[in-house]
């Protein structure tokens, strides 16, 4: 049997959201790239919704670095 938890931190489990957003270290990645992203990990629990609640209004450069960001992680 796979263990469904992070491999990272044994906290959460490794889910798409977790990896890409809500993990502390990646958290932190995003609060310190040019984008300056405080996530609000109880605000939203999809990643899909997220990264739409993310690109809706932004500009089309921002929209680029998200997307490049998430590539990098």
């Amino acid at each position: 049997m796979v263990d469904p938890l992070c491999l990272r931190c044994s906290l959460e489990e490794e889910f798409m959201m977790h990896t890409l957003v809500s993990y502390i270290k990646v958290q932190t990645f995003w609060f310190s790239s040019p984008l300056g992203l405080c996530i609000d990990v109880e605000r939203f629990t999809d990643f899909q919704e997220w990264l739409a609640s993310c690109i809706r209004s932004a500009k089309e450069e921002v929209k680029t670095m998200i997307l490049s960001l998430h590539w990098a992680i």
